[in-house]
């Protein structure tokens, strides 16, 4: 079972997994009738929640990226579906309206999804301007493009309690800030991630959310032995709601030069989230 062994979570960037994440706790949390009571959950993102991603057609309509219906709502087979039905759209799955009818339609169920986990007794808190993250000793805090602190609510999480990332996508905004120090956000520039992932130490709890581009940077920058963490692999299923998994690119494994990726991985589910 997954099992997020803390009782605050930050959940950075609001690409194309970090919202479908959201719902995945509210499904369960609402299908187990899970109690949230003092668990509190930071959303993050500079772009604001489901405003981007190539998944919400956003960008230029020759990307075809989760263009397959039964990848545009893994949380519940045929929602989005009856979503177009019920709207009156039967376009092509490769057409640019098409995609764009899926940002209105995960907006809608990432509303939805905060409202349930809110009725579950959890704390939602949304960070939404523009913002990244700035970490000053074993600290979190969130700045703005001018690093000025305009919110400390993040102050209360610890490095060493758990690292999450969403995505990898590239705000323009703040690539200026890419070469700087002890910066902390859902675009990490390489140069930085061997200071970012080596402050994990044995037995803490590791979750890499969103691309296999993740998890090949995080084994590529971490020079520790991986036995000696807990860390956890979340990734969108095809054909069912988002599912812990090992990466299956044959590539990536020839590409790291690793033998099996098993040591880092651990079976679960997602409808623990207690």
């Amino acid at each position: 079972m997954l099992k997020l062994r803390t009782d605050k979570l930050a959940v950075i960037g609001g690409g194309s997994v970090g919202p479908m994440f959201v719902i995945m706790l509210a499904n369960a949390a609402k299908s187990d009738n899970i109690n949230l009571n003092g668990f509190t959950l930071h959303l993050i993102d500079p772009n604001q929640f489901c405003n981007g991603g190539i998944a919400y057609g956003k960008c230029s309509p020759r990307h075809i990226l989760n263009t397959q219906r039964k990848e545009m709502s893994p949380w519940e087979k045929g929602k989005f579906e009856k979503y177009l039905k019920d709207n009156g759209f039967e376009g092509s799955e490769f057409n640019f309206e098409y995609r764009a009818t899926f940002l209105r339609f995960i907006q809608l169920e990432y509303q939805d999804a905060l409202v349930t986990l809110r009725g579950a007794g959890a704390v939602i808190i949304e960070h939404k301007e523009y913002a990244f993250i700035k970490k000053s000793g074993d600290k979190f805090r969130i700045v703005n493009e001018n690093q000025e602190v305009f919110d400390n609510t993040l102050t209360q999480l610890s490095a060493d309690e758990i690292l999450l990332t969403v995505g990898y996508g590239v705000n323009n905004l703040f690539k200026k800030y890419w070469d700087l120090d002890n910066f902390v956000s859902s675009m990490y520039p390489h140069a930085k991630l061997q200071s970012v992932f080596n402050r994990i130490r044995q037995g803490d709890e590791v979750m890499i959310i969103g691309s296999r581009a993740a998890l090949y940077d995080f084994v590529m920058a971490y020079d520790k032995d991986p036995e000696l963490i807990n860390l956890t692999i979340v990734a969108p299923g095809l054909d069912g709601p988002l599912e812990v998994r090992e990466v299956e690119s044959e590539h990536l494994l020839k590409e790291l030069e690793l033998k099996s990726l098993k040591s880092l991985t651990k079976e679960a589910n997602v409808q623990d989230i207690t």
